[in-house]
């Protein structure tokens, strides 16, 4: 098949044909360019093909020939951390208001789609951000559960803004704000389109005295850190023929995240966000595609 990696039983989760199967012959090209689009959905392989090689007494042999991505890659980071390029370059174009690093990410661990990711930076903020999810930990490979954590610190930091422009207050030694968050996942897949996400997050944000200060309303009130939780709920039904580069099919997204969940969480708030994506060849080579949110 050319799956060195990826274990067998992740190609199969995505496919609605099974030995014994009975097909109509107009349905079959159909139903094998489905089960192509949804190994390529998986984002593990370059290409997929998916065609029969040998049609005998009404049985047909399907043949599924895959090509590996690179599991393991690593991103240069580097940027600026003012809004934009004309800001940057008022302040002095300074190297020393960007941030740099790396992002390590390995998509397949174990060849079971887990994904394991690490994020580390330098300069104006320092970060570091560790998760890892795992799709399938049952055998009817429906739930997956995943965690993440992320620590950032900074040293110059934008207490205020007034007139529109962002005031900056530096230290040579103090970290002026601690943020640290971590958050668990649960994640359900009944069939071969949708997919349902549940996500506890833990927020802890602290400042020092001397942000405080110069601004009591950072916080609100003159405090020194804020703590909540939140939880959200994720549903997407995906029906694209690229998940990277759709061309045709249709996507809904629902999104309900609720900020505070305790009563002395320091932030109360409820967002909920829809949107539907649709794509459609107008010929050959000419697509269009609507979003609305």
């Amino acid at each position: 098949m050319g799956n060195k990696k990826t274990k067998e039983s992740i190609i199969l989760r995505e496919l609605d044909l099974v030995v014994g199967d009975s097909i109509k012959k107009e349905d079959l090209e159909k139903r094998l360019d489905l089960n192509r689009r949804k190994i390529i959905n998986t984002n593990l392989f370059v290409t997929v093909e998916v065609k029969l090689t040998q049609i005998i007494d009404n049985q047909v042999v399907i043949d599924i020939k895959l090509q590996e991505q690179w599991f393991l890659l690593g991103y240069p980071i580097f940027q600026i951390i003012d809004r934009n390029y004309a800001e940057w370059w008022q302040r002095g174009a300074d190297l020393s208001r960007t941030t740099y690093g790396i992002d390590l990410i390995h998509s397949n661990f174990r060849g079971r789609a887990e994904r394991i990711n690490l994020r580390l930076e330098s300069g104006f903020t320092q970060r570091i951000d560790v998760g890892y999810r795992i799709p399938y930990i049952d055998k009817a490979q429906k739930t997956g559960v995943g965690f993440s954590l992320a620590y950032i610190t900074n040293k110059n930091l934008a207490f205020k803004s007034l007139y529109d422009t962002l005031f900056y207050f530096k230290s040579t030694s103090e970290i002026l704000r601690k943020r640290f968050s971590g958050a668990v996942f649960l994640k359900k897949r009944y069939g071969f389109y949708d997919n349902h996400t549940l996500e506890l997050r833990f927020n802890n944000n602290s400042i020092a005295d001397t942000i405080a200060k110069l601004n009591p309303d950072y916080f609100l009130n003159n405090r020194t850190s804020q703590k909540y939780f939140q939880l959200s709920y994720y549903f997407n039904y995906d029906f694209r023929d690229n998940a990277a580069y759709p061309l045709r099919g249709k996507r809904y997204e629902l999104l309900i995240n609720k900020v505070g969940l305790l009563r002395n969480d320091d932030i109360n708030q409820l967002e909920i966000t829809g949107g539907y994506s649709w794509y459609k060849p107008v010929t050959k080579k000419l697509f269009y595609g609507i979003n609305l949110k």
